[in-house]
């Protein structure tokens, strides 16, 4: 056998693993992005994702670790339920989104969650983040209801609900005084 073949086989794993880890993230940030009014040009099937304006890709596999979409005055629904397994962040702010919100199925990996200032409403389960997340914006939206029970939050999470429809207990001992009120009955939530 030839040199040039054997490296050949030797690196065809790799290849495989790369082109098949890609065209997942590809799929997931896809679907991501299919309701929004504010698509990029190189948001496309064939571009691929890592090519893609606002994100950020890495480690040996060149997988989706970052998103970055904010104050691009967007609207649709975002679908967080089939992200890109590698990602760690996304930012998502100040645009206007709408809708609910399904925070129980993230990226095992995502630590850091930026929703703030948009227009997405209803309840919020807060169950199931991911153990490493370690902030969670979600001010300034318009969820409803009672306060999400907080009693399993990620240690050393910072939580942000200020300036949503949320009435109600915490679950959790932290004080909600008149201070911390804002005129939507809200507790302002800064930090868990």
């Amino acid at each position: 056998m030839s040199v040039v073949l054997l490296v050949a086989l030797a690196v065809m794993p790799w290849i495989i693993a790369a082109s098949l880890a890609m065209s997942g993230d590809h799929s997931a940030m896809l679907r991501l992005v299919a309701t929004w009014n504010c698509t990029d040009p190189s948001w496309t099937a064939v571009n691929l994702v890592c090519n893609w304006a606002g994100v950020t890709c890495t480690g040996a596999y060149c997988r989706v670790s970052e998103f970055v979409w904010n104050q691009m005055a967007c609207t649709g629904t975002v679908n967080l339920t089939s992200l890109p397994t590698m990602m760690t962040t996304l930012y998502l702010s100040d645009n206007q989104f709408s809708g609910p919100v399904d925070l129980t199925s993230l990226p095992t990996m995502m630590t850091y969650l930026d929703l703030d200032g948009n227009q997405f409403s209803g309840p919020l389960d807060l169950s199931r983040l991911p153990a490493v997340m370690s902030q969670l914006f979600l001010n300034y939206n318009q969820f409803s209801g009672p306060i999400p029970n907080l009693s399993s939050l990620p240690t050393g999470i910072y939580l942000d609900l200020y300036g949503t429809d949320f009435c109600g207990s915490t679950g959790i001992d932290i004080p909600c005084d008149d201070a911390l009120l804002d005129s939507n009955c809200t507790c302002a939530l800064a930090a868990v």
